[in-house]
């Protein structure tokens, strides 16, 4: 019996060890695979028909009038050429596209539809700077690309109260923005 117990006890590690070292294998392969490189692109759309079949496609980052910003390897963007979608190569890496998150994007700021990092963090501070009595900003804690070495952004939140000092037994109301990617509004 002892025996018995031995041999599937070395049949169950050596089976786990053939497989780790196959999905090491596998790992490695797509690695190495330049055609696999996630690139971030921009994809032309003309009406809410090529929206919804690339949706089918494509997981959507940012969706656009007239196009859609996701990430893509070198042969899903040769399937979308082969369907007629015109894909431009904003970032030729994930890599490079995470580098570029501190930077203002052309479309960030004033004049565009959106703030980037930088500019959000810096209008909640001079909210506070200039209204003090009012506004309290806080750093509630780190993002996930901070925790995993990635960047190096804060979670911030404002506080706007006739009493902004003090912890009052009152109503409240809680808004939340900015805090997940790809996502709609709901």
């Amino acid at each position: 019996m002892a025996r018995s117990k031995k041999l599937r006890i070395s049949i169950l590690v050596l089976t786990l060890s053939v497989s780790f070292s196959l999905t090491g294998l596998a790992e490695n392969s797509r690695q190495t695979d330049p055609g696999d490189e996630r690139k971030v692109v921009k994809i032309a759309i003309q009406d809410r028909n090529d929206l919804n079949e690339l949706s089918s496609l494509v997981e959507p980052w940012e969706v656009q009038e007239d196009y859609i910003v996701t990430d893509v390897t070198g042969e899903e963007m040769q399937r979308l050429r082969d369907r007629g979608f015109s894909v431009e190569v904003l970032f030729a890496s994930r890599a490079e596209f995470e580098a570029s998150l501190d930077r203002p994007s052309p479309r960030a700021g004033p004049e565009g539809l959106y703030h980037s990092y930088a500019e959000m963090r810096d209008e909640l501070q001079q909210l506070e700077l200039l209204h003090p009595e009012i506004a309290k900003v806080y750093d509630i804690g780190d993002s996930w690309e901070k925790t995993q070495g990635l960047g190096n952004r804060d979670l911030w939140a404002i506080k706007i109260s006739d009493n902004v000092a003090a912890d009052e037994d009152e109503s409240e109301v809680l808004l939340l923005g900015c805090h997940h990617a790809r996502e709609w509004i709901s």
